[in-house]
């Protein structure tokens, strides 16, 4: 996934497209180096297959550091957060290559 994400970054870069996007992926162990995404301004996780407790980690982590206004999207699962924390978006059904599955957004408040 990380090297086709690479591919599609390459191609969009090289289109006539005149709205430019900075866009970077990385990769590496996101539990243990979670000061490299929280303070992003969008955060996109894929979380069939995350634990309960990694979830709330996860959740954990984005409130006590990341960016005001930031949103997180997560699929299959909920993060662990109030209404006063985050302003919830969703869930929405969407396809994905697996199957259907539930998307949602938060935006940190």
């Amino acid at each position: 996934m990380f090297e086709q994400s690479l591919q599609l970054k390459k191609a969009y870069d090289s289109s006539e497209n005149k709205t430019k996007v900075e866009i970077e992926y990385t990769q590496y162990d996101f539990m243990k180096q979670s000061e490299k995404w929280v303070e992003h301004d969008l955060i996109f996780a894929n979380a069939t297959a995350f634990t309960d407790e990694m979830v709330k980690s996860l959740s954990e982590k984005w409130m006590e550091n990341g960016k005001k206004g930031s949103v997180f999207i997560l699929t299959t699962k909920s993060l662990v957060l109030s209404e006063e924390q985050a302003k919830f978006i969703g869930p929405v059904r969407k396809m994905m290559s697996w199957g259907e599955t539930e998307v949602r957004a938060y935006v940190k408040k």
